[in-house]
C-alpha cells in the first residue's frame, strides 16, 4: 500500500524580496542564536518580512558564523556541540516544513561525521506518529503558554490514537490486545483560556485529521440545520474522501456545555449517546443532500474516532455556586469540572459514563497573559508588528498601558481573548497604522 507523506509547508518570501530562499535557509539552519521556536517564528513570518529585515537577519547569521569560526580554533568541541543542537532542531523542523538538507559549515567539514541525525526522529518507522509525547510537549511549549498539565495529557492521548491509526494504514495487523478505543475526553476552561488554540496546535503538529464543530449549533434529527449526519459528511470531506483516515479522525465538539442548558440540546445529547460510546455509526445524509463529486458510504464507523468535548461550563459553575455544591461553595475558587461536578448538571448518567479523562484548564495569571501577548502567534501585537515590519517600523507597548489592559474587567473575564480585544480597541492604534507608511523605519510607542 502506497501511503503519501504528510504535506509539508513550503517557505518563500513575498514576491518583492529578491533573495535566494535556500541560501537564507541554509544560513538559518546553523544559527545558534535562534532556538527552535524562534526559527519557526521566522519561517511563519517569511511572507511578511521586509527586505531590510531579511538582510538584517543574514548579517546576523554571517557575524555569528565568523565568531564560531574563531571559537572553533580553540574550542572545537564546544562548537560541535552547538552546531549539533542546531542539527537536531533542523531534523524536527523538517517534519513540518519543506527545508533543504542541513549543511555543515565548511570549517567543520573534517568532523562532519559527528553531526548524525537524531535517532529518535530519523530511525523511527515512517508510519509511526510524527512526535513522541515528550517531543510534542517540547515543541508545543513554544506555542502554548502555561497549561503544561493539560498539554501532557492531550499529547499522550494523541500519540496513542495516531499510533493505532498509522499501524492500520500500513496494513499491519494489530493483536487483539493492541486494539483499543479511547473514551471521549472532556476539556473545560473559561473563555479565552486557550481550549481551541491548544487542540488545533497539537493536532496540526501531529498531522491528525481534526474537525471542530460548534455543538451549540447541532439540531435534533428531523430539524433543518447541522445534524449529526452532517458532521459525518464533514469528517469525510476533511480527509478528501479517505474513509480509513475518517475513521481515525478527531472530532472536537466545542461549546459542548451549551447543550445542557436547553431542551433542544437535551435531544441532541440523547442522539450523541451511542455515538460517543462507539456503539453506533454515523448514518450519512440522503443522496439528494450529498455532493455529487464525492462517493460517501451509507454510514461511517466512529468506533475509533476520538471525541473531545470542550466548553467553559460557566453557567453550570454559577448554578453550582448558588446551590453551594462542594468545591463550588467558594465563588472565588476556580472550579474543577470532573465527574463529581458533572453529576450535579443535567448531563445524564449514561452520557457521563461514556466520558473518560476530564481536563480543566487554569485561568492565565498576569505573567502568563503577558507572555501570550508578546509571544503567542495568535496575538494581534505580533501580527501588527509583522505588518509594520513590511515598512521597517516597529510598535512598542508601554508597561503602564499593558498593565491597564491586564487589569481591565474584560481581560479578567475573557482571558487572552479579552486582552487582545482591549489592545485592538486602543485609540492610537489605528492612527499608528495609518501614519506609519509616511514614517518608515520609525519605532512607535503606545
Amino acid at each position: 500500500m502506497n501511503v503519501k507523506p504528510p504535506l509539508l509547508m513550503a517557505l518563500k518570501f513575498n514576491e518583492l524580496i529578491d533573495v535566494d530562499v535556500n541560501k537564507f535557509l541554509n544560513m538559518l539552519s546553523v544559527s545558534i542564536s535562534l532556538d527552535l521556536s524562534e526559527k519557526r517564528r521566522v519561517f511563519d513570518s517569511m511572507p511578511t518580512l521586509s527586505l531590510f529585515q531579511v538582510n538584517s537577519l543574514m548579517n546576523v547569521f554571517k557575524d555569528e558564523q565568523s565568531q564560531l569560526k574563531l571559537l572553533n580554533k580553540d574550542h572545537p568541541e564546544d562548537v560541535i556541540k552547538l552546531i549539533g543542537q542546531s542539527r537536531n532542531d533542523w531534523d524536527l523542523l523538517q517534519q513540518l516544513y519543506q527545508l533543504p538538507a542541513f549543511t555543515v559549515p565548511k570549517y567543520l567539514s573534517k568532523v562532519s561525521g559527528k553531526f548524525q541525525p537524531s535517532k529518535n526522529i530519523h530511525q523511527r518507522e515512517p508510519l509511526l506518529p510524527r512526535f513522541s509525547p515528550s517531543e510534542l510537549v517540547s515543541i508545543a511549549s513554544k506555542h502554548i503558554i502555561g497549561q503544561s498539565h493539560a498539554v501532557k495529557i492531550l499529547a499522550s492521548a494523541l500519540y496513542y490514537h495516531d499510533f493505532q491509526a498509522k499501524k492500520r494504514a500500513s496494513s499491519k495487523v494489530l493483536a487483539e490486545n493492541q486494539q483499543f478505543r479511547q473514551a471521549p475526553i472532556l476539556l473545560s476552561g473559561g473563555s479565552g483560556s486557550g481550549k481551541t488554540h491548544i487542540l488545533t496546535t497539537l493536532t496540526k503538529l501531529m498531522d491528525i485529521p481534526t474537525v471542530i464543530v460548534d455543538a451549540s449549533t447541532i439540531v435534533p434529527a428531523g430539524i433543518v440545520g447541522l445534524s449529526i449526519s452532517s458532521i459525518g459528511k464533514r469528517i469525510i470531506d476533511n480527509v478528501n474522501g479517505d474513509i480509513n483516515k475518517a475513521r481515525f479522525s478527531i472530532v472536537v465538539l466545542d461549546e459542548f456545555d451549551k447543550l445542557l442548558s436547553n431542551q433542544s440540546g437535551q435531544g441532541v445529547l440523547s442522539q450523541l449517546l451511542t455515538l460517543l460510546g462507539g456503539t453506533a455509526p454515523i448514518f450519512l445524509d440522503s443522496d439528494k443532500e450529498r455532493d455529487s463529486n464525492v462517493q460517501y458510504p451509507k454510514q461511517l464507523d466512529c468506533n475509533k474516532v476520538l471525541f473531545i468535548l470542550a466548553g467553559s461550563f460557566s453557567l453550570q459553575t454559577q448554578q453550582a455556586t448558588k446551590k453551594g455544591i462542594g468545591f463550588c461553595t467558594n465563588p472565588t475558587k476556580e472550579s474543577t469540572v470532573n465527574q463529581a461536578f458533572l453529576a450535579e448538571t443535567d448531563l445524564s448518567p449514561e452520557l457521563r459514563g461514556r466520558i473518560g479523562k476530564t481536563i480543566t484548564l487554569n485561568s492565565a495569571n498576569n505573567a502568563e497573559l503577558k507572555r501570550i501577548f508578546y509571544q503567542s502567534p495568535t496575538s494581534p501585537f505580533i501580527s501588527i508588528n509583522q505588518q509594520l515590519g513590511l515598512i521597517g517600523c516597529k510598535l512598542n507597548i508601554r508597561e503602564k498601558t499593558l498593565m491597564k489592559l491586564l487589569n481591565n474587567s474584560q481581560c479578567k473575564m475573557l482571558g487572552a481573548r479579552g486582552l487582545f480585544q482591549q489592545f485592538l480597541a486602543l485609540p492610537n492604534l489605528e492612527k499608528i497604522l495609518f501614519d506609519a507608511p509616511n514614517k518608515q523605519g520609525k519605532a512607535f510607542f503606545i
